[in-house]
């Protein structure tokens, strides 16, 4: 006993100095009360976050859907092949240059914490940005306008217009897997803070601040929309509230130096996109057009939001993509009221107003078309220039200028309700008192926060979580790739199918395999369904694009693979140099509950009856089944027999679901056999391709029909079928074209006379010229191409890309304008003979050089007029200080009175 205690004294004395140390000197420096309030928000929106994303963060497997390729290979080359490239090997010009800051954090993460982590970590720092950029843009504008003066209520009034910004249901780092809008929507507050400060101050770090975000906003370019509705308005309300000469001098100097260096520092992107619009390149350059995009019909159906939407912050029930339920309740209506409070709180502050008509000028724009004013939206967007008016086809966009200012106004409200009432005069403690504040506070939080979250909650439970589940792509196509890669040479692959839907990943995945593909590739939809199903010399339209192989994978849903694959194989031209199978383990939906009490449909006492519950993986089944017509339907009938007019309609559903937006089959009665006038038996011809469907079970459903196809009957649950193999075998094959020529290669001159692809399958095109021969060939990048070419006629030398009128080649001194042929290639006529050196160069990768060194320019020159300003206030002397001799209150100064009176005056 006495030793324990001796070494507890020992413990005890051995650890006073550390803990002393701990409190006096170590405490107070690392755990202040400032620093615990900066980290505060970081901590909690990190942590709201990764639950928003758990479900995408924690399964194993990449999350992807839609455009969202996060699939492709994020490596350096990467950037090399698609955004420093303005032309896309067998596709056309692209844009791809905005993506570029999406990109290099993409390929930094996988770098470091290799593809799947990467991929992650890249979805949750733009889950937490959503939330960071508008904290710290609603702090800088709170200070700026001196609106909240306690740092406690900054920090709170900040930190829930973060809250606000990251729970709302549009917000695209959450609910659409960080797409291309998140940059845009969340460097909006950013944007809008800078522009506003350096308008107020015309300090040049504010300036260096905006042209930067701006920047990083690029990959969606629609934020000079937003920045220019909400700066225009502020340059309106300044000049209100100061209207002078000098104020409209300084405003519209402030505004012209913010838009020159948004241009200059944005030009890496402007220049080229401009130059492939003023020159008309061909492809994504010709889509976004007023007449194209642009139809009263096509802008009432995406103006999805009508005025109570957009002011409740959720949305009423419609389709786009999927079901898009209610979101918003009588507990969304606190808050436009929460809003109102702040305003009119603040109403002689004319900075809140401003907010108040930044939120209602943009809710009439997010509404579009809708009542009442939405004829004026079609008006503008109808009569704005080329393709800027077809930018605005999807008025939603404009939502992010009313979550920032219902953000900025929801926060002063909590700032104003619970730190304005005057608590203090209740006859109660002090405890009490402080704790009634808090409570206060924490439920306007709670109030404001909780139709939000509940908004977000239902759209990434049906949409979100479900689509962008975490999916392992089968290794199969890793095979592919690395025998693509053995095989050097400069040529294209087709895959066929592309895109949609795959029994490994039932949600569509847009491009896909074409963007996982090691080498080049040329879309499908160029030989199917046309020319696959029409020729069997579909390898001369494939040589004139360069494709040298086709591959071939059976696992998509949305496409009839074996009616492809039996096209492929009567090909003449194609012959099969690689070949493997795969399998996928379908989900086991056998046990899925039935969804009794669906309206329209009966469950038991069933008048249809099966005697074979199973289905073949194949594309046609036949289904028997007798049939006994219900009272219902034979009573109309005077004579009570069941006439030619009465049909009978089988529906395939989902295992466990009644949902016709996705159904999978239905048929009608293929042959009949009656036992009398009210029973029998109906075979049905279910021509649905289910060889990859990704269940074991379908519910089939039945209902009688009369001759207008109107139902006479509830539908019927008839029974659960269960398809035989309980497993998809998935074929992927490689077909090698016979006819390949190259990447280039000549042709006679008379080539340029043929019109459509149907005039090449039925000529002998593929035959090289004797006159002339391909002596040297080097491919130095995907815009530029050098061709050695020993001729002894004129001749047509053909690039296998799509046509575009920027392409160019040179030869000597001279310049050659291409032609198209057949409608699918270019061809250059030339009529040099002898050897000859040919350069083919991509006009339009000029100006994506010009503005890259633009961009890159201007950022260092300001980057260098800053540190030399900033130099320059560092090293101007400041004046010496006169120190005057003050005697101390305690001795009488032996001084006249008239001496100090000078010294005070010469100091």
């Amino acid at each position: 006993m006495r030793l324990r205690a001796t070494s507890r004294e020992a413990i005890i004395r051995l650890s006073r100095p550390v803990i002393i140390a701990w409190h006096r000197y170590i405490k107070p420096r690392l755990i202040t009360q400032k620093t615990l309030l900066l980290l505060a928000f970081p901590i909690v929106s990190l942590i709201a976050s990764i639950a928003i994303l758990s479900p995408l963060l924690l399964p194993q497997g990449l999350p992807f859907y839609g455009d969202e390729t996060y699939y492709i290979p994020w490596v350096p080359a990467t950037v090399a092949r698609y955004n420093l490239q303005i032309w896309t090997s067998g596709s056309g010009p692209s844009a791809d240059i905005l993506s570029l800051i999406p990109t290099l954090i993409l390929v930094g993460l996988s770098g470091i914490l290799g593809q799947d982590f990467g991929v992650k970590g890249y979805l949750l720092l733009m889950a937490w940005l959503s939330a960071v950029i508008p904290y710290i843009a609603t702090k800088q504008l709170l200070r700026h306008w001196q609106l909240v003066g306690n740092r406690f209520q900054l920090e709170l009034a900040s930190g829930l217009s973060g809250l606000v910004c990251l729970l709302f249901f549009n917000n695209q780092a959450t609910v659409a897997g960080s797409n291309s809008f998140v940059w845009d929507y969340a460097m909006f507050p950013l944007l809008v803070s800078s522009l506003i400060l350096f308008m107020d101050t015309g300090r040049t770090r504010r300036l260096l601040a905006f042209g930067s975000t701006s920047v990083l906003a690029s990959p969606q370019p629609f934020w000079p929309f937003l920045v220019g509705i909400v700066g225009v308005l502020y340059f309106i309300f300044a000049l209100i509230q100061s209207p002078r000469s000098r104020t409209l001098l300084k405003l519209t100097k402030h505004s012209l130096l913010a838009v020159a260096i948004s241009l200059a520092f944005n030009a890496f992107w402007l220049v080229p996109i401009f130059a492939g619009y003023i020159f008309q390149a061909g492809s994504t350059f010709q889509l976004y057009t007023t007449q194209g995009l642009l139809t009263p019909s096509d802008l009432g159906f995406l103006s999805f939001w009508s005025l109570i939407d957009i002011f409740l912050m959720g949305e009423s029930a419609h389709y786009f993509f999927w079901d898009h339920p209610q979101n918003y309740g009588l507990l969304s209506f606190s808050i436009p009221l929460l809003a109102m409070v702040s305003i009119l709180a603040y109403y002689r502050n004319s900075k809140v107003l401003f907010i108040g008509v930044v939120l209602i000028v943009g809710a009439f724009i997010t509404a579009g078309v809708n009542e009442p004013i939405g004829f004026l939206y079609f008006i503008v967007a109808g009569n704005l220039s080329y393709g800027v008016g077809g930018i605005l086809r999807n008025p939603t966009k404009f939502v992010s200028i009313v979550t920032f200012s219902y953000a900025l106004l929801l926060g002063l409200a909590v700032v104003v309700i619970g730190f304005k009432i005057p608590i203090a005069k209740l006859p109660v403690q002090l405890v009490w008192k402080k704790l009634i504040r808090y409570a206060l506070v924490l439920g306007l939080v709670l109030l404001i926060l909780t139709p939000i979250a509940y908004g977000t909650v239902l759209d990434l439970q049906g949409y979100t979580w479900p689509r962008y589940s975490p999916t392992n792509i089968p290794q199969q196509y890793g095979e592919l790739n690395n025998w693509l890669t053995t095989n050097p040479g400069d040529y294209k692959v087709m895959w066929i199918p592309a895109g949609g839907a795959y029994d490994w990943k039932q949600n569509v995945i847009t491009a896909f395999p074409d963007l996982l593909s090691s080498k080049p590739t040329v879309p499908f939809n160029n030989i199917y369904p046309s020319l696959l199903g029409s020729t069997n010399d579909t390898g001369k339209a494939l040589a004139f694009m360069g494709v040298k192989y086709v591959v071939y994978h059976g696992d998509s849903i949305n496409y009839l693979n074996d009616e492809i694959l039996q096209g492929l194989q009567r090909q003449r031209d194609l012959s099969m140099v690689e070949s493997l199978n795969g399998t996928v383990v379908v989900n086991n939906d056998s046990g899925a509950t039935l969804p009794i009490g669906t309206s329209g449909t009966l469950f038991g006492q069933s008048p249809f009856n099966l005697s074979d519950l199973t289905l073949k993986r194949q594309f046609e089944n036949n289904l028997t089944m007798a049939y006994r017509i219900p009272q219902s339907v034979i009573d109309p009938d005077p004579s009570g027999t069941f006439h030619d007019w009465f049909g009978i309609l089988i529906h395939g559903f989902p295992a466990g679901t009644v949902d016709f937006t996705n159904r999978i089959f239905s048929a009608t009665v293929n042959h009949q056999q009656l036992i009398n006038n009210t029973s029998g038996f109906a075979s049905f011809l279910v021509d649905a391709s289910l060889t990859n469907y990704p269940g074991t079970s379908i519910d089939l459903y039945a209902n009688y029909y009369d001759s207008e196809y109107k139902p006479l009957t509830p539908l019927y649950f008839v029974d659960r079928l269960n398809l035989v193999p309980n497993e998809v075998i998935n074929r992927y094959i490689i077909f090698e074209n016979k006819d390949f020529l190259g990447a280039v290669f000549p042709q006679k001159p008379n080539v340029i006379n043929n019109g459509n692809v149907t005039d090449l399958v039925n000529s002998n095109a593929s035959t090289i010229p004797l006159s002339a021969n391909i002596t040297g060939f080097e491919q130095a990048s995907s815009v530029e191409l050098r061709v050695s070419i020993q001729a002894s006629s004129p001749f047509v030398l053909v690039l296998t890309e799509p046509y575009d009128r920027l392409w160019r080649a040179y030869i000597g001194n001279s310049e050659v304008k291409p032609t198209p042929i057949y409608g699918l290639v270019n061809g250059f006529l030339v009529n040099q003979t002898g050897a000859l050196n040919i350069r083919i160069y991509y006009t339009l990768q000029n100006y994506l050089y010009l503005g890259i060194g633009v961009s890159a320019a201007s950022l260092s020159f300001f980057l260098a007029i800053v540190l030399i300003r900033r130099r320059n206030r560092i090293e101007v002397p400041t004046s010496p200080k006169v120190l005057l001799a003050v005697p101390s209150p305690a001795q009488r100064s032996n001084l006249p009175k008239t001496s100090c009176l000078t010294e005070r005056k010469q100091a």
